[in-house]
């Protein structure tokens, strides 16, 4: 493949992170009220209660409502658009994404790389969570059991449910998934309250704008599952995105809903092989709506290739509780 089909399978491969894999019955709305935890104002406001957290710990307030909202918030769609930009070219790609219940969610994104067509679809029906790949002509297939994964972790309390870092290692697949990756693999340095103009719209949006740099030594927050290890790994190629830039919901309708992340490689001293690159991706036009009978079936994505590795492992932490694999089956 050229370099940009393989970005372009790269992006979508990053992206192949949906929705809350949890217990049926378990359904919380999101926090209320925890907006008014961050002490920030606009760009250029300095008061008393900003001076008593730092940018980093701002972030790190944001960031954890934002995964709780996002993995126990109510149902919600969106569009999405990905954009990639390297040696002078954009590739350009456009889907949507939903949330059901607890646990449903479906993406759908379709990325355009010379001649070829690329696409993502990920659906999850709260149970298992398919992923179909279509790559330079060729299809693979994979699957995570949403129901392991909540077994190993135990049976749920009301203290869970605002649990930051149980909400982690439920963030499989989608938005979610992206908001986990964004919370293991950065260093926050910045955050100012905000505008963000959505793309096709004039008016703009309340947010926060967050950006940093990658580390792992100051993490929001650490997960245990070999997916974690993963996003936590060194970068030893020199190839993943070393800054980035964020724009999360500030109050309205859609508090701590992720509206923009941009990611960019920068290269001090250029070598063979490396190539600075940005890569952005908007979750856009947000609305909170019930979702269809049927949308979130999982089965209607198998792969037709034959294909279908089990993914469950590599989301599977530590048994949190002897008495986990009891724990009763939605």
């Amino acid at each position: 493949m050229t370099l940009l089909a393989v970005l372009s399978a790269t992006t979508l491969c990053l992206l192949c992170l949906g929705n809350a894999p949890l217990i049926a019955q378990i359904a919380v709305p999101a926090p209320d009220g925890l907006q008014s935890v961050v002490p920030i104002q606009n760009s250029g406001g300095n008061t008393a209660a900003q001076r008593h957290l730092s940018q980093a710990d701002q972030a790190a307030i944001i960031l954890k409502s934002a995964l709780l909202s996002g993995v126990w918030g109510p149902p919600a769609h969106c569009a999405i658009r990905k954009e990639i930009e390297i040696l002078g070219r954009t590739i350009r790609g456009t889907g949507k994404y939903a949330r059901g219940s607890v646990g449903e969610m479906k993406l759908a994104l379709k990325v355009v790389a010379g001649n070829h067509q690329n696409s993502l679809d990920q659906v999850s029906d709260g149970r298992t969570l398919r992923v179909l790949y279509r790559l330079d002509g060729k299809e693979d297939g994979s699957h995570i059991d949403l129901v392991r994964v909540s077994e190993y972790l135990g049976r749920f309390t009301e203290q869970d449910r605002t649990d930051p870092l149980v909400a982690l290692h439920l963030a499989i697949g989608g938005q979610n998934e992206k908001l986990r990756a964004l919370c293991q693999q950065y260093k926050w340095t910045s955050v100012t309250g905000g505008k963000y103009t959505q793309p096709g719209h004039t008016e703009t949006t309340d947010v926060w704008w967050l950006e940093g740099h990658r580390s792992f030594d100051e993490p929001v927050l650490r997960g245990t599952a070999k997916i974690d290890a993963m996003l936590a790994s060194a970068d030893s190629a020199q190839l993943a995105p070393n800054l980035v830039s964020l724009a999360i919901g500030r109050g309205g309708p859609m508090p701590f809903w992720l509206y923009h992340v941009k990611e960019t490689r920068q290269v001090k001293e250029k070598t063979v092989g490396s190539h600075e690159f940005v890569v952005k991706m908007d979750y856009y036009d947000p609305t909170l709506a019930e979702m269809p009978p049927g949308m979130f079936n999982a089965e209607d994505y198998a792969s037709s290739a034959g294909t279908d590795v089990d993914e469950t492992p590599k989301y599977t932490p530590p048994n949190r509780d002897p008495s986990a694999y009891t724990a009763a089956r939605p």
